[in-house]
């Protein structure tokens, strides 16, 4: 995140003629697609469940009343929908937009060679992290958000508030505190059986424990050009087995293996869990669906993470589209409509979070969120999340380790070393089959 390219005579004249030909004829199919482009039209889009709220819907019906685009969207859920975009990239039949985390999705779809580059778009000039969202300074994404925030523990304020129950600051509080709340027979953690839920411990704890940025990238480095092996980072394993042990405590619910996010997110409304392990904004962006329920955030204290950092979501929800989509032209007058504050005020205005775009109105974040989060950031208390530096081989350990996480936790069947030595044969492995 910051710390964040003929001949002579008669060849020549036949030559000249032919490049006439196909400028005319180019020229005729921009013209007709810019035409298409004015008079509105339909685009095809693949959206991702979790994504697909609200807001993002009263921008879609808005577009289509006002500019006549119609985006005909497939909702995939959120399990299976880096299948469904492998399936359909396999085949050829990638849609006109793909929503998605990005820059995650660049380890899906090479954005040289299937994405179109909308660097040249006027957009582009009013981003606040363009960072975020571009590479090699080329704007592949339209992103919605500056960015995700940062990974944190959510927890029932009016639960806390009601049983007297205090804000751990130590590991040993944290401990008193789960103990304590699973003796009024409530699970004190709520735990998901969506693959991408438990890894967010992960991501988070990784990060924390190696300490730094710096200490990440040369982790990462060392490891992918086969100088080191996971086993050679013994925080690594300390942070699955920190996991392990709070289950074996039984601090989680006993439905793991079954437990969805989304109902996750009613038993905590509901007092039949106390804790969530997310990311901040998650809050606003649920808000909504529980209007009675008041959340609140804490950086959960952890005991390879001595400086008590938090752990930044340096990513977006955003779309991209493919470079050879001929609906170029109406995807074009999509996102320069969906970059103005007319469009992106709706999307903020029942999730708050913070814009990608100039001049939008984020909506009011809560008080505690952002408290958490500028107390770190003055601090200089905080780190990236270890997924973002493990871009290059994403496709693996979303495939495999986020699994390895579950079974770990399910069945009982891994400590933190043997998930990581069946992740390192995993990784030698693609990078051998990928040439990398």
């Amino acid at each position: 995140m910051r710390k964040k390219t003929f001949a002579r005579g008669l060849a020549a004249v036949l030559s000249t003629a032919m490049i006439g030909s196909v400028l005319i004829a180019g020229c005729g199919k921009s013209e007709e697609k810019e035409k298409k482009a004015s008079e509105g039209g339909k685009i095809s889009a693949l959206l991702i469940q979790s994504q697909n709220n609200d807001g993002l819907q009263r921008m879609l019906e808005k577009l289509e009343e006002e500019e006549n685009i119609k985006v005909d969207a497939q909702v995939i859920p959120d399990d299976q929908y880096l299948n469904i975009l492998q399936m359909k990239q396999a085949s050829g039949e990638l849609p006109d937009i793909i929503q998605y985390n990005i820059p995650h999705l660049y380890n899906y779809l090479d954005p040289e060679t299937e994405l179109y580059d909308f660097s040249d778009e006027s957009w582009v000039e009013s981003l606040l992290q363009p960072e975020v969202s571009q590479v090699d300074g080329k704007q592949y994404g339209f992103p919605l958000k500056a960015n995700s925030g940062y990974q944190c523990f959510l927890y029932n304020k009016d639960f806390f508030e009601e049983k007297d129950l205090s804000i751990p600051e130590t590991t040993e509080e944290f401990d008193a505190l789960c103990k304590q709340i699973k003796e009024m027979g409530v699970s004190p953690i709520l735990l998901a059986s969506d693959a991408w839920v438990p890894q967010i411990w992960m991501t988070n704890g990784y990060a924390r424990a190696i300490g730094s940025d710096e200490a990440a990238v040369e982790m990462t480095e060392a490891i992918l050009n086969g100088e080191k092996k996971f086993s050679d980072y013994p925080e690594m394993a300390e942070v699955i087995d920190n996991l392990l042990d709070i289950k074996d405590k039984g601090y989680f619910n006993d439905d793991i293996a079954t437990l969805s996010w989304d109902d996750a997110w009613v038993e905590l409304s509901d007092q039949k869990g106390a804790m969530i392990m997310g990311e901040a904004f998650m809050i606003p962006s649920n808000q909504a669906m529980f209007p009675d329920t008041r959340f609140g955030v804490f950086n959960v204290p952890l005991p390879f993470d001595e400086k008590d950092q938090i752990s930044i979501s340096s990513y977006t929800s955003g779309f991209v589209a493919g470079k050879d989509s001929e609906n170029i032209e109406i995807v074009k007058k999509m996102f320069s409509a969906f970059s103005t504050p007319d469009y992106l005020n709706l999307y903020f205005e029942e999730a708050p979070g913070l814009p990608a775009f100039e001049g939008v109105e984020g909506g009011e974040l809560p008080k505690d969120i952002l408290e958490l989060y500028q107390k770190h950031m003055d601090a200089g208390t905080y780190v990236t999340e270890m997924n973002l530096h493990w871009g290059s081989i994403e496709p693996v350990f979303s495939e495999k380790l986020w699994t390895y996480y579950l079974e770990a936790l399910t069945k009982g069947n891994m400590d933190g070393k043997q998930v990581l030595d069946n992740f390192q044969a995993d990784v030698e492995k693609y990078l051998k089959e990928n040439a990398m």
